[in-house]
């Protein structure tokens, strides 16, 4: 069963200290597209059992080789044993040292680069790159009487548990000239905003703790209103709309609707990165289109932010000993050696960028405005 990725995993990353002690970072691209089947879990289980090999044969001291031996076995099993490749997965990184008793696991909606590194911390730049293409979104469905909260990323969902209050359900009449039931038709207004107070405190922690970067809405639309008025600041800022669902929706109503709203929002990011990038290029500005253009200012350290087709791929060459990109096979500009090819050429060129720092902004291949950056484009630090 593949895990959710959690703010708290990826946190636990993060602050990872060093130690004497090393960590075995590993990426596998399992995408069905370029690995039907159960190739990707052959392809995985051949880049381990190398490693294994060369760790046998290395000079580390006792303690590392055996840790890391121990990583790299468990890394066997989870993908023999436990690992699928479902729903939205596309890629896998799992970080552990297992003389630290540490391990993280990320399943990704997006392919990743596959290798091993052995290292003193936890390999995170491609892994931190991709999830920060993705929006963290908190799903709360509620009524008058209950709500419930629901975490989903990366086209993933988590539940994290119902909240209920003790308001009655109906208002009984009586007294003098209905004085009565206007008296509990208040009360019941009093208890249902105190409900609605509660579930907004208990989203307002979560939202503390990073579970979310949006926040959408299950409830009654003459309700909405209501509700959204009592939220905190920081969580009427974070509002990204309603749905028609409710606490007493099915698990597959609440998935179908949900992960659609999460996809609609990532498509939109993604045509908004594309729009601006080429009125960018088209006003001579901070921006280029082109892989010749990215490659181009990736040689000189421009790049700010790689803009590219998530299934873009096209071999070509890289220098070992400077890291020189090209397309052809011409010596090496900076330093004269004969380039080795490289089956995915766009690997190597997100490596670089995040080697320099800069970001990637990864859209989603079906975008019509691919077609009109050819692909690939990037956001530049200074022209070239």
């Amino acid at each position: 069963m593949n895990a959710f990725v959690t703010t708290e995993s990826i946190f636990r990353a993060i602050h990872y200290q060093p130690q004497e002690d090393l960590v075995t970072s590993f990426y596998l691209d399992v995408d069905p597209s370029r690995y039907p089947g159960l190739k990707w879990k052959k392809t995985g289980l051949k880049m381990l059992e190398e490693k294994i090999d060369e760790v046998k044969k290395s000079d580390l001291p006792e303690d590392n080789r055996t840790s890391v031996l121990n990583d790299l076995r468990s890394f066997q099993k989870y993908l023999q044993d436990r690992f699928e490749v479902r729903g939205r997965t596309r890629g896998l990184v799992v970080v552990s040292s297992s003389q630290r008793q540490f391990i993280e696991t990320f399943p990704l909606a997006r392919s990743v680069h596959s290798r091993i590194i052995v290292s003193k911390e936890p390999y995170l730049r491609p892994l931190l790159a991709v999830l920060d293409d993705f929006n963290r979104l908190m799903v709360v469905l509620l009524d008058h009487r209950e709500a419930k909260l629901f975490e989903v990323f990366m086209g993933e969902i988590r539940e994290h548990g119902d909240i209920h209050s003790q308001v009655r359900r109906k208002v009984k009449t009586g007294g003098l000239e209905g004085a009565e039931e206007r008296r509990i038709e208040r009360n019941l207004e009093n208890k249902i905003l105190q409900h609605y107070r509660e579930v907004g405190d208990s989203i307002l922690k979560h939202f503390r703790k990073g579970h979310f970067d949006a926040l959408l809405v299950g409830i009654k639309e003459e309700d909405y209103a209501v509700f959204s008025g009592v939220l905190h600041t920081y969580l009427k800022d974070r509002l990204a709309g309603r749905v028609n669902l409710g606490p007493k929706s099915s698990l597959k109503e609440i998935s179908r609707e949900t992960l659609a709203f999460e996809w609609e929002l990532e498509k939109q990011e993604d045509t908004q990165t594309l729009e601006r990038l080429i009125q960018m290029v088209g006003n001579d500005e901070l921006a280029v289109t082109g892989l010749p253009s990215v490659l181009r200012s990736l040689r000189m350290g421009a790049c700010q932010k790689i803009v590219v087709d998530e299934e873009y791929q096209v071999q070509g060459f890289t220098c070992r000993k400077c890291g020189f990109l090209s397309l052809d096979a011409l010596a090496c500009d900076s330093c004269g050696e004969t380039p080795q090819e490289v089956e995915n050429l766009i690997n190597e060129a997100i490596d670089e960028i995040l080697l320099q720092s800069g970001e990637v902004r990864y859209i989603h291949t079906e975008n019509e405005l691919l077609k009109k950056i050819g692909r690939i484009g990037a956001f530049l630090r200074f022209r070239v």
